[in-house]
Protein backbone atom coordinates (compact mmCIF):
# COMPACT_ATOMS: atom_id res chain seq x y z
CA UNK A 1 0.00 0.00 0.00
CA UNK A 2 1.67 3.36 -1.38
CA UNK A 3 0.11 5.40 1.81
CA UNK A 4 1.84 2.91 4.69
CA UNK A 5 4.85 3.58 2.70
CA UNK A 6 4.72 7.41 2.64
CA UNK A 7 3.70 6.94 6.66
CA UNK A 8 7.05 5.02 6.81
CA UNK A 9 9.12 7.73 4.98
CA UNK A 10 7.79 10.48 6.94
CA UNK A 11 8.00 8.88 10.21
CA UNK A 12 11.73 7.92 9.12
CA UNK A 13 12.55 11.45 7.93
CA UNK A 14 11.61 12.75 11.46
CA UNK A 15 13.47 10.34 13.92
CA UNK A 16 16.51 9.56 11.27
CA UNK A 17 18.82 12.89 11.73
CA UNK A 18 20.55 10.43 8.93
CA UNK A 19 18.30 9.88 6.56
CA UNK A 20 16.95 13.43 6.76
CA UNK A 21 19.60 14.65 5.61
CA UNK A 22 20.29 12.22 3.08
CA UNK A 23 16.75 13.10 1.81
CA UNK A 24 16.91 16.69 1.73
CA UNK A 25 20.47 16.64 0.13
CA UNK A 26 19.42 14.49 -2.72
CA UNK A 27 15.58 13.55 -2.03
CA UNK A 28 15.11 11.62 -5.52
CA UNK A 29 17.97 9.39 -4.59
CA UNK A 30 16.47 8.67 -0.82
CA UNK A 31 13.39 7.89 -2.70
CA UNK A 32 14.19 5.59 -5.84
CA UNK A 33 13.94 2.58 -3.48
CA UNK A 34 10.09 3.07 -2.35
CA UNK A 35 7.73 1.93 -4.68
CA UNK A 36 5.18 5.39 -4.87
CA UNK A 37 2.94 7.08 -6.71
CA UNK A 38 4.12 10.39 -9.23
CA UNK A 39 2.12 12.37 -6.81
CA UNK A 40 2.87 10.52 -3.64
CA UNK A 41 6.65 11.26 -4.76
CA UNK A 42 6.39 14.68 -6.03
CA UNK A 43 4.55 15.41 -2.41
CA UNK A 44 7.56 14.34 -0.64
CA UNK A 45 9.91 16.52 -2.29
CA UNK A 46 8.09 19.65 -1.39
CA UNK A 47 8.23 19.12 2.14
CA UNK A 48 9.19 22.08 3.83
CA UNK A 49 12.52 21.51 5.37
CA UNK A 50 12.46 23.90 8.06
CA UNK A 51 9.20 22.41 9.04
CA UNK A 52 10.42 19.01 9.16
CA UNK A 53 13.75 19.96 11.56
CA UNK A 54 11.34 22.24 13.96
CA UNK A 55 8.96 19.38 14.27
CA UNK A 56 11.95 16.70 15.01
CA UNK A 57 13.36 18.38 17.36
CA UNK A 58 10.71 18.50 19.28
CA UNK A 59 9.90 14.84 19.18
CA UNK A 60 10.75 13.11 22.07
CA UNK A 61 14.84 12.00 22.06
CA UNK A 62 13.91 8.83 22.88
CA UNK A 63 12.32 8.01 19.74
CA UNK A 64 14.93 9.92 17.48
CA UNK A 65 18.07 8.63 16.07
CA UNK A 66 20.78 11.18 15.98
Amino acid sequence: MAQDIVERILGRILTDAGFRQRFFAGTDDQLVQFELLDHERESLTKLDRSAVELLSDRLDPRIVRG
